[in-house]
């Protein structure tokens, strides 16, 4: 869809994730996201997405790990809704 969109949907993860996450990784396919990153509480995240307009089909890609530091290691797949 663009770059603008591609601003759009940064800008909206930007907002619902909390100061406590942070993503490593964001690639946009299509309408299919995926974030790879580090959390407090990566289990929280879900929810917290899933309540955006932007956003459905959300869910772990894999299984959530801590790092050697005690953070959760996560990756989300989501895809962005054609009519928010």
């Amino acid at each position: 869809p663009g770059g603008r969109f591609a601003v759009d949907v940064i800008k909206e993860l930007s907002e619902v994730i909390p100061d406590s996450a942070w993503i490593r990784e964001f690639r946009l396919s299509g309408d299919g996201v995926t974030l790879t990153g580090q959390a407090d509480a990566a289990s929280e995240l879900i929810p917290l997405i899933e309540a955006s307009p932007l956003f459905e089909n959300v869910k772990f890609n894999t299984t959530i790990r801590k790092d050697r530091d005690g953070k959760e290691v996560f990756r989300i797949g989501l895809n962005i809704t054609r009519s928010p």
